[in-house]
């Protein structure tokens, strides 16, 4: 839940009403304005078309996915395999941001259509769809369509945000996962979802790496409600840069450190000599739900995401304040 007024609004300046102070872009109200949205809209995000889903919803994706969690558990069924099972330990699918649930039902259907092909006992399979607002798991639990995964077991639903919890307790079993407290590995599905968690910005100029500090802003002169999400259509916000050096995360994440240490350092090397800036968002919030979720089996997951990103470089060359979405995976 969030409160329905952000304390300590800042007077309108200008033509603009300053929801915040130019802070860290992850730690932007851009993302609480986001969540609110889902938050007060529910499952109608989807129904009524505002929210893109059909690429990620629809019978032929539930199947391909299907497919290949099937062929992944076949071959942690073989014989020397690196990540063999358990077969008196359930196995979790954990589908991140399940939304309105019918991708959940598309994949649910192609499991149980599929041949099994593999020596595992099939009631050990559980999925579980997760999101953080409550509007969207009531929805799965009322709805008709899911009552026979749920009372055989193979479903199971939970709030989780991915971002900041550390543990997911599933609403019917009542069990719950946290870190190495699975005897198998995860199997994580997030579709349209790393690319809605938060991000930090970073620009490359003349050889210098710098971050990009935001300023959330309205159109409007005042806003009585900062977490409207009617605000996003009337964005007006502003952007400051300042050099920084490599060790950027050494003290806000502390496991990865060193793998973004690299990241950041290979990105100003390589636009380093460009004639233009180059201007790039780092996942950082789907970075961070990743090494949450593998700590939950020990570094043993299969991970399927269906998003988007840039694969050029070209694509990251562009001026101050053009910001490109990149998903970096490592």
């Amino acid at each position: 839940s969030f409160p329905s007024v952000m304390p300590g609004l800042t007077p309108p300046t200008g033509d603009r009403c300053r929801l915040e102070e130019f802070t860290r872009c992850s730690d932007s109200l851009l993302w609480k304005l986001m969540m609110s949205f889902y938050d007060r809209n529910g499952v109608e995000s989807w129904s009524q078309g505002i929210v893109p889903h059909f690429i990620t919803c629809n019978a032929f994706i539930g199947r391909a996915y299907a497919k290949v969690l099937l062929g992944f558990l076949h071959d942690c069924t073989c014989a020397n395999s690196k990540i063999p099972l358990n077969k008196t330990e359930p196995l979790y699918i954990i589908e991140l941001g399940a939304g309105s649930g019918k991708f959940s039902f598309f994949i649910l259907q192609a499991i149980k259509e599929l041949p099994e092909v593999f020596e595992f006992p099939a009631e050990k399979v559980v999925y579980v769809m997760t999101d953080f607002t409550w509007n969207n798991l009531k929805f799965w639990n009322d709805h008709e369509s899911f009552r026979p995964y749920l009372d055989c077991g193979q479903l199971d639903i939970a709030i989780f945000d991915a971002v900041h919890d550390e543990t997911i307790r599933l609403h019917h079993s009542n069990v719950v996962i946290g870190r190495s407290t699975l005897k198998n590995p995860i199997c994580v599905i997030a579709n349209y979802l790393f690319d809605t968690l938060c991000h930090d910005i970073f620009q490359i100029e003349a050889g210098q790496l710098k971050e990009g500090l935001i300023s959330v802003g309205s159109r409007n002169l005042f806003e009585t409600d900062a977490l409207d999400p009617e605000i996003i259509k009337r964005f007006d916000n502003h952007f400051t840069y300042r050099v920084i050096n490599e060790n950027y995360y050494a003290e806000s994440e502390p496991e990865d450190s060193c793998h973004l240490r690299r990241i950041l350092r290979w990105y100003r090397d390589f636009f380093g000599d460009a004639s233009d800036e180059a201007s790039i968002l780092l996942p950082i919030g789907a970075l961070r739900a990743l090494r949450r979720l593998t700590s939950f089996s020990c570094g043993r997951a299969l991970v399927l995401s269906g998003d988007k990103g840039n694969n050029n470089h070209e694509q990251h060359a562009q001026r101050a304040n053009c910001i490109v979405f990149y998903l970096v995976l490592y």
